[in-house]
């Protein structure tokens, strides 16, 4: 039955999976030191999301996640069924856990129709069976209800910090929902650039895919201006930084030599990342005999 346990338990096996799911793209396409930068990331991010509660969009974000790696097994070098229809099958869940996901996951759909429409037909599949758990919701709650609880309160209506302005929050932050975009844009021109030279290459489409899907996200982060909301989105977004191509430094550079711009990334994303060490990852050590409170919306 539900109980705390059961809800902790639930949420770390969602954050393990948006970690292991992000180091295994950043592994198979970047290398150890990009997968390495990337947990490190995500593991700080995802240190801001309030301990351990099991967020229905935590839940869409792990779903999700999954199903890119999914994805990306299924169709990088052969096409392999299995794993695009599971991928389908995630995405599918995905919407049925938040409904404001479908953004996100349309427009990897859109890019993959465009782009690569190897298998697409098992991806749409495994889309149709994740989606089984929200119609039989449907059929048992109703449409009204559902469409009340599952899109209008937790969506539209959400709470009164709904109606502060972005620049609420701290210059540190402001300053990372503002990378958080722009690493989401840069991954779309890249993407768009790199698809144009070679529609073929699945690395392009790939990076293509993930930086539509992180502007589908951007919708939550930049809907409040809290810190639960940005940790929300960038979790996912910054660790996926790592996934943009390298600049061509000067050849034989120290840089280049040693691969280490991933690691500047990393850098860069943590010292701005500080706030969340500073309000939210200790909040729940105590601090001279007395719990350390922090309020959100």
């Amino acid at each position: 039955g539900y109980s705390v346990a059961v809800e902790r338990g639930v949420g770390i096996i969602y954050r393990f999976v948006i970690l292991a799911s992000l180091v295994g793209l950043a592994w198979r396409h970047r290398g150890p030191v990009a997968a390495l930068v990337s947990g490190a990331i995500c593991i700080v991010l995802l240190a801001g999301t309030l301990g351990l509660a099991a967020y229905a969009w935590i839940g869409a974000l792990s779903f999700a996640a999954l199903a890119l790696l999914s994805m990306d097994i299924g169709l990088k070098n052969k096409t392999r069924r299995l794993p695009v229809l599971i991928s389908g099958v995630g995405f599918g869940l995905a919407i049925g856990a938040r409904v404001d996901m479908t953004l996100a996951i349309l427009l990897v759909i859109v890019v993959l129709f465009v782009a690569y429409r190897k298998s697409l037909r098992w991806l749409l599949v495994g889309l149709t069976l994740g989606l089984v758990p929200l119609v039989v919701n449907i059929l048992q709650a109703g449409l009204p209800a559902v469409i009340q609880n599952q899109i209008i309160n937790p969506i539209i209506v959400s709470g009164p910090s709904r109606r502060l302005p972005l620049t609420a929050l701290p210059r540190q932050e402001l300053a990372l929902l503002v990378l958080c975009g722009g690493v989401a844009v840069a991954s779309v021109i890249s993407g768009i650039v790199l698809v144009s030279r070679n529609r073929n290459e699945w690395s392009s489409v790939l990076l293509l895919a993930l930086g539509v899907f992180e502007i589908g996200l951007l919708p939550e982060a930049l809907q409040r201006g809290d810190t639960l909301h940005l940790a929300l989105v960038s979790c996912f977004v910054l660790p996926a930084a790592v996934m943009l191509p390298i600049p061509r430094f000067r050849e034989g550079s120290l840089i280049c030599r040693l691969g280490l711009f991933p690691l500047i990334i990393g850098v860069v994303v943590i010292v701005l990342a500080r706030p969340y060490f500073g309000q939210i990852y200790w909040s729940s050590i105590w601090s001279a005999g007395e719990p350390v409170q922090l309020v959100t919306n």
